[in-house]
């Protein structure tokens, strides 16, 4: 009953840059931001996404074999992302970032320090119809 609490809180952030020179947060679909959101279910794109990134994504830090699932999911995100998105507007690289916040332990005061582990990046494969002239 009192036991601590897991003493950390962790969310993920995907900073894309576009090919006008423009950077996004992908996960989020939004300019890039990096603070802590209110909701990290909805910024990470509901339950599913939540459940894949907290379960598999920090796995590979320890586990090699699971560091194989990060290129499909950052090509993933970026053939996503420049199917909605106008030729001006793809996405040519992309990161994913572990968001590390310290939780204080009860009666402390929160030293607001936000630790940010960077665990994969790739460039965005140039596609077909980008590589097309209109």
């Amino acid at each position: 009953m009192f036991a601590s609490i897991g003493s950390y809180r962790i969310w993920f952030v995907a900073p894309g840059h576009l090919a006008d020179g423009s950077e996004i947060e992908v996960l989020r679909r939004a300019p890039m931001d990096w603070s802590s959101p209110v909701d990290p279910q909805t910024a990470q794109r509901g339950f599913r996404w939540s459940l894949y990134l907290l379960a598999v994504v920090p796995k590979g830090l320890t586990e090699p074999s699971f560091q194989k699932l990060y290129p499909p999911l950052l090509e993933y995100l970026c053939r996503e992302w420049n199917a909605h998105n106008s030729r001006e507007h793809r996405l040519v690289h992309i990161g994913l970032v572990g968001m590390v916040e310290k939780i204080p332990e009860v009666g402390s005061v929160a030293n607001g320090r936000i630790e940010r582990v960077t665990i994969a990046t790739r460039d965005c494969p140039m596609t077909p119809d980008i590589l097309r002239t209109p």
